[in-house]
């Protein structure tokens, strides 16, 4: 299923598959309707079993942690934005 078209948190426009992250993610270009920037946009796959979804939950607020604690590490992609995509998906946003 295409990804194209849709928006999350009413801010991020999603745009092309990038290709896939780490742990099966799927990554996608995104537009930030705020800032005008192109990001990219970080959540499990749509097919994922539902009972994956609290591991996926999980996950995703621990890559926000550890994100924010290697904020200011010039060799680390910084880390935006997170939250949960409209069908329950949780995502995380870089730059």
């Amino acid at each position: 299923m295409s990804m194209n078209g849709a928006l999350a948190a009413d801010r991020y426009l999603l745009a092309q598959r990038l290709g896939a992250g780490a742990a099966g993610t799927d990554v996608h270009a995104a537009i930030d309707l705020e800032r005008g920037v192109v990001v990219a946009l970080k959540l499990p796959p749509g097919d994922a079993p539902p009972e994956a979804a609290e591991l996926h939950r999980a996950r995703a607020a621990r890559e926000v942690r550890l994100g924010q604690a290697l904020a200011d590490c010039p060799r680390v992609v910084r880390w935006l934005d997170h939250g949960t995509f409209e069908d329950g998906r949780p995502f995380v946003v870089h730059d």
